[in-house]
């Protein structure tokens, strides 16, 4: 699981629903972006944290996600302290650069421009399909290197998971330095990566449901007119949405 949003309760709910009667461990690894309250609250609703026997993996690039994850859990915050939950939980601290060997899949991760700062992550299986998520992730054009750096870290990706929050006109004016990006600049890093497919993700919150299909409408008009290549596909996630890769 990629970041711990609000969605994560039912998730919970659901995963173990499957996993009932299945004589196998149940273990969950968690990918956090970044440690802000959106992207960890639904942890403490996480009801396999609770099984005993259960085990949860929890990877940042972060060395302070343990800390965060337990203060949202403190009296003051949340009647059910983190020490309570009877999952065996280990945190591991991962590192830019390096990749790591989580179950089948082959992971790494980079560090991207946002408070506190995010990270992106790419997993890649043993048939080497792959899947970019970059999401709380913000470009300027006076620092270029930063875009380059993620051309190589999705280069060929089968699906790019992008935060598209954001207007170009709107994140390079009054939403500058609020951490997010835009459709335009998602667009533009999955074409010079050679990427197949890019999922529109991290709506803005105060858009309607017509307001994201007219950025999903206008995001597939970008792509055509600057397409120079195979085409990139262009979705919008949603809640529920299932991509076969």
């Amino acid at each position: 699981m990629c970041d711990m949003g609000s969605g994560l309760r039912e998730f919970g709910l659901d995963t173990l629903r499957r996993l009932a009667g299945y004589q196998r461990p149940k273990e969950w690894h968690f990918f956090l972006s970044h440690l802000h309250w959106d992207h960890i609250m639904g942890f403490p609703f996480f009801t396999p944290a609770s099984v005993e026997g259960a085990k949860v993996i929890i990877h940042a690039g972060h060395v302070d996600a343990e800390e965060a994850l337990r203060r949202q859990q403190e009296r003051i915050s949340f009647p059910v302290p983190f020490e309570w939950l009877k999952a065996d939980i280990e945190f591991c601290t991962l590192t830019p650069g390096t990749e790591y060997q989580v179950g089948e899949l082959t992971v790494g991760l980079i560090d991207q421009a946002h408070s506190h700062v995010s990270y992106g992550y790419r997993f890649r299986d043993a048939q080497g399909s792959t899947v970019v998520y970059s999401t709380d992730a913000e470009y300027k054009i006076d620092k270029m290197g930063q875009e380059s750096a993620m051309v190589d870290f999705m280069a060929g990706a089968d699906l790019v998971i992008a935060d598209t929050m954001y207007s170009l006109a709107d994140s390079v004016s009054i939403k500058e330095d609020w951490g997010h990006s835009s459709n335009i600049v998602a667009v533009d890093l999955c074409h010079e990566a050679g990427a197949k497919r890019l999922a529109l993700f991290h709506h803005e919150p105060t858009y309607s449901d017509a307001d994201i299909q007219r950025m999903h409408d206008e995001t597939i008009r970008y792509e055509e007119l600057t397409r120079s290549g195979s085409e990139l596909e262009v979705i919008c996630s949603h809640d529920g949405l299932c991509v076969e890769i």
